[in-house]
């Protein structure tokens, strides 16, 4: 396995307070198995350090955006739908009736809980999907900037079957 495991401090986001924190890992990416590993896993790294093919600002620039979108935890799209769910309570107090009563209060808790998971889910869907996204782009661009077959690693894992360094 090429990918290498360093200390790093911190992990999670804020809203969390970084519950699910991998512990301070670092992915080095070397080859495009390496980016596959990333796109695979969930919640082992906190930090992503891309060292090929790129400058650096490109390299800080993809570093970030990839472990944004891998460490994301849905809190923010959770925070957003539980906002909604409040702010539609009124008009659903007014198309379902029994909300109003004693009995239908129940539902009004339920309701914001479904709404906070749903879009917890939905947060973390859409963040593993554009992660999936990025990372056939990094590899396609990191192949392209590698020149010919041959010249590197990371491209050399990318060859078409049958042919040879």
């Amino acid at each position: 396995m090429s990918a290498r495991r360093r200390e790093s401090p911190g992990g999670g986001c804020s809203g969390c307070g970084g519950v699910g924190s991998a512990g301070g890992r670092i992915l080095s990416v070397r080859r495009a198995d390496d980016l596959r590993q990333l796109a695979r896993s969930y919640g082992r790294y906190d930090a992503v350090h891309i060292e090929v093919g790129l400058g650096e600002l490109q390299t800080r620039s993809w570093e970030e955006q990839l472990l944004a979108r891998y460490s994301a935890c849905g809190c923010d799209a959770g925070a957003v739908a539980v906002i909604a769910a409040i702010a539609a309570l009124p008009v659903l107090a007014l198309v379902v009736p029994a909300i109003r009563s004693p009995e239908g209060a129940v539902l009004v808790p339920i309701w914001i809980l479904a709404a906070a998971l749903i879009g917890k889910a939905l947060g973390i869907a859409y963040s593993r999907l554009r992660l999936h996204l990025e990372v056939r782009e990094l590899t396609r661009m990191l192949t392209e900037a590698q020149g010919p077959i041959g010249r590197s690693r990371f491209h050399a894992h990318y060859q078409p079957v049958g042919t040879r360094l």
